[in-house]
């Protein structure tokens, strides 16, 4: 023989069998793992998602929060404000002092021909 061992291409060969088989266990501990860390419950996409309505939620109170305010100032400006009392009174319940005289003006269906 040339001088090799003959069982040294067969423990070459086993212990690089033992590195592929090594590093396949590893890739599908990395890719399991992976998956979990994107897919489950609490995993990325999940967080990406909760992020996005954690933000549309506060947006939507920022703009429930400013509606409460213009409400709160129209009730105070109501309640206080006695010309703002006697706009209401005349549009919208028809109300008028005494001695005043109400004028309605008619709209004319054929005004344009």
């Amino acid at each position: 023989m040339n001088g090799e061992k003959p069982n040294g291409d067969l423990f070459e060969r086993i212990s690089q069998l033992k590195i592929k088989r090594k590093a396949l266990i590893a890739a599908i501990v990395v890719a399991v793992a992976g998956a979990f860390f994107l897919f489950s419950p609490y995993g990325i996409i999940k967080s990406i998602k909760l992020a996005g309505q954690r933000t549309d939620a506060y947006n939507e109170l920022l703009d429930i929060k400013k509606t409460n305010d213009s409400l709160r100032d129209k009730i105070h400006q109501i309640r206080t404000d006695t010309i703002e009392i006697e706009r209401i009174a005349r549009e919208k319940y028809g109300l008028v002092k005494k001695g005043e005289r109400v004028f309605i003006r008619k709209k004319l269906e054929n005004q344009n021909k």
